[in-house]
C-alpha cells in the first residue's frame, strides 16, 4: 500500500499507543466551568503512580516552592491549571512506546534527547517573556514521537532512511522525506491529532524543522526548533541524527533573543536537565 500522507500512515497503523483515559478525563474537567481544584486532584488520585510522580515533581528544583508539598490537592492548586495537563501527559508518554526494535533506536537516549529538548524549550519561552512555559517542555518532549511510530510500525521504511542518510549525508528527516513524502515532524502531529490534542500544540511540532511554514503558532516552532538543535549540539540523548540539524536562516528575526542571551540559556538547560530527566526518565509514572 502507498501511503500519501502522515494522518494515513497513522490511521493505517493497527496498535497505536494511546494516551491513558485519566489525561482525557482530567482535560474534560480542565475544560468544564462548573469544575474546581478538588475535582481535578481527586482525578489524579485515582492513579497512585502518577500522584506519586506529580508529587515529586512539585517538590523538585524545576518548581522550588518554598516548602515541601505532600498532598496532590495542594500539589494541583500551586502548580495551576494551566500547567497541569502538560505535566500530567508529561508523566505519561514516556511508558507509551515499548518493544521497539534496539537496533533502531535506544529508547532511554531517545527520551533523554526529547527531555533535553523539552527542558531547552521551556528555558527559551522564559527569555522571550512567554507564560505557561511548561507547555513549551511538552511540545519538546514530544517533538519527534514520529520517529517511534515510524520504528514501530514500519521499520523497513525507518531503515531505509537511516541508509539514505549515512550514504548521503543527509540529515535523518531529510533522508525520511525522501522515502516517504514526509518527515518523522508530520507523524508526530498526526498522532496528536489522533490523541486529540489541540493545534497549538500540533503545529508547532509539525514545523520544528521548517518554522517558517507553521501556520497558527509560528513563534513556538521557532521556539521548538531552536530547542531541538541545542539538545543535539549539546548531546543530550541521541535519536538517530549524526549531526545538529541547520537553524532556519530567519530564527533570529522571529525570536526575541539576541546573541547574549544564548550562553545563560545553554548554562540553564546544564543546569536543569539531569534533574528532569531523574524526574520524568528515571522514575516516571508507572516505571
Amino acid at each position: 500500500m502507498q501511503i500519501q500522507s502522515a494522518d494515513e500512515l497513522i490511521s493505517a497503523m493497527g496498535q497505536l499507543p494511546s494516551l491513558p483515559e485519566i489525561v482525557h478525563r482530567l482535560n474534560r474537567s480542565l475544560q468544564d466551568p462548573r469544575s474546581n481544584f478538588n475535582d481535578f486532584a481527586n482525578i489524579i488520585a485515582e492513579d497512585s503512580a502518577l500522584s506519586a510522580h506529580l508529587l515529586k515533581v512539585a517538590n523538585s528544583a524545576l518548581y522550588q516552592f518554598p516548602e515541601k508539598i505532600d498532598t496532590i490537592s495542594r500539589a494541583v492548586t500551586l502548580i495551576g491549571t494551566k500547567q497541569l495537563r502538560e505535566l500530567v501527559i508529561a508523566s505519561s508518554v514516556t511508558h507509551l512506546f515499548n518493544g521497539l526494535p534496539n537496533d533502531l533506536v535506544d529508547m532511554e537516549q531517545f527520551w533523554r534527547h526529547s527531555i533535553g529538548c523539552g527542558i531547552a524549550a521551556k528555558v527559551i519561552a522564559g527569555y522571550c517573556r512567554l507564560g505557561n512555559t511548561e507547555r513549551y517542555y511538552l511540545l519538546g518532549l514530544l517533538h519527534d514521537i514520529g520517529r517511534l511510530v515510524l520504528y514501530g510500525g514500519y521499520s523497513a521504511l525507518a531503515i531505509e532512511a537511516f541508509r539514505i542518510g549515512a550514504e548521503e549525508s543527509l540529515p535523518l528527516y531529510q533522508a525520511e522525506a525522501r522515502v516517504l513524502g514526509f518527515d518523522h515532524s508530520a507523524i508526530s502531529a498526526a498522532l496528536l491529532k489522533s490523541w486529540k490534542l489541540p493545534v497549538s500544540m500540533r503545529d508547532p511540532v509539525a514545523h520544528h524543522h521548517d518554522p517558517s511554514q507553521a501556520r497558527y503558532h509560528m513563534e513556538d516552532a521557532y521556539i521548538v526548533h531552536l530547542a531541538d538543535a541545542i539538545a543535539h549540539a549539546m548531546e543530550l540523548g541521541r535519536t538517530g541524527e549524526a549531526c545538529v540539524p541547520p537553524l532556519d536562516a530567519s530564527l533570529s528575526q522571529n525570536l526575541n533573543l539576541g546573541v547574549a542571551k544564548l550562553e545563560p540559556i545553554l548554562q540553564q538547560v546544564d543546569r536543569e536537565y539531569e534533574d528532569a530527566v531523574s524526574i520524568f526518565l528515571l522514575s516516571s509514572a508507572g516505571g
